[in-house]
């Protein structure tokens, strides 16, 4: 359930990020899918960080069998942000 101090939060970090952008800074984001996923769907990824550093991007795990594999979902990381 998305509540409103999510969505403050959200916007606060969209808007810090921008922040450092505009100094020139390179931005790597670390883990949150939840909001990597909302940036990439509203179009903002681009003007917010330069790429993502997310091990679930790439890979799925099935802890029943113990195995892992390649995750065939794209998410649209896999291609450069320019």
């Amino acid at each position: 359930m998305i509540t409103l101090m999510f969505i403050i939060n959200i916007i606060r970090l969209k808007s810090m990020l921008a922040s450092l952008k505009r100094q020139g800074f390179k931005l790597i984001i670390n883990g949150g899918d939840v909001f990597v996923s909302e940036t990439l769907k509203d179009g903002s990824a681009k003007k917010l960080y330069d790429g993502v550093n997310q091990e679930d991007v790439f890979t799925t795990y099935d802890f029943n069998k113990k195995k892992y594999g390649r995750q065939i979902k794209k998410y649209g990381l896999l291609r450069k942000i320019p």
